[in-house]
């Protein structure tokens, strides 16, 4: 087969599928679809390594979504709603919307490069395919979809992250279904950050009441008059970064609450302890609370 023959089989190809999705999206007007897309790309010293690059959209069908004749644009799909008030379009990982869409069961394949032999003749390329060493090969397909909320919905509940699934209901403004699964994600993830800001705010507090030892030791020495190991430069010196780190990584902690909206959205979870004790927890209380203690004016400035 010609190259004139290759490329009219591969358009022959996309129009059937562009026509068959096309038809599939008019079914499910008002749901939701997601696409995922996979495309190798080089990176490194003269481009000599590959990696995957993904790229992952959701959105609302529309009455004016559809496939694109990849003519006029580098979008495979347009018109899909992605917030209250915009409607976007959805590139691929590849500007290469033809192949994308004809071939998108297919797993993506690597490029051939051109590279100049600079031990020899620097205008004469040689041809590199050895790519396998620098990089491992996906099956997955270079372009999933999952059109309709019977399709898209579970694959979002296992692919996100619970906070994650409630900012895209916010966003969407849509009532997404709360499974089991998806609630289990969303303590887990509340609570992980839960211990996390407690163990950080005992090392800080142990950090802190060293100093303060350190400090009182120092201030009854020279009450005393006993010789000075260290003063209060030193005490500083020693103990001043670590607390700073510590400080930060709290407001850090803090500030991902703030920003998953763990006060207003916390759970109220019963936990088992080690020793069989239950203990209730009220995450939104608790966000709510260091959020007022370690992100008020005060505390930022």
């Amino acid at each position: 087969m010609n190259s004139r023959e290759g490329l009219a089989d591969l358009q022959n190809r996309f129009n059937q599928t562009r026509e068959r999705l096309n038809q599939k999206v008019n079914q499910h007007c008002g749901e939701l679809i997601a696409a995922s897309s996979r495309e190798y790309e080089s990176y490194g010293c003269g481009g000599r390594q590959l990696r995957l690059r993904e790229r992952f959209e959701v959105g609302t069908i529309t009455d004016r979504t559809e496939f694109t004749d990849c003519f006029t644009t580098n979008a495979f799909l347009s018109g899909v709603k992605t917030s209250k008030r915009e409607t976007s379009d959805f590139y691929g990982a590849s500007y290469d919307v033809m192949s994308l869409v004809a071939d998108m069961d297919k797993p993506p394949e690597p490029p051939a490069r051109s590279f100049h032999d600079l031990d020899g003749n620097p205008f004469r390329p040689i041809r590199i395919y050895e790519f396998e060493e620098f990089f491992e090969r996906t099956e997955s397909p270079r372009l999933a979809l999952w059109i309709g909320d019977a399709e898209t919905i579970p694959y979002l509940q296992n692919r996100l992250e619970g906070h994650v699934y409630m900012t895209l209901a916010r966003t969407l403004e849509r009532e997404l279904p709360m499974t089991e699964k998806i609630l289990r994600k969303i303590e887990n993830e509340q609570f992980d950050l839960y211990k996390s800001i407690k163990n950080e705010e005992n090392r800080l507090g142990k950090l802190t009441a060293e100093i303060n030892r350190r400090l009182g030791e120092l201030k009854e020495a020279r009450r005393n008059g006993e010789d000075i190991i260290e003063d209060e430069v030193c005490i500083n010196l020693n103990f001043g970064p670590t607390v700073s780190e510590s400080r930060n990584g709290l407001i850090a902690l803090v500030r991902r609450a703030r920003e998953r909206r763990y006060a207003k959205e916390g759970l109220r979870v019963e936990r088992k302890k080690d020793s069989g004790v239950v203990e209730v927890i009220d995450f939104g209380e608790f966000f709510e609370d260091r959020i007022k203690r370690y992100l008020s004016k005060k505390q930022t400035a």
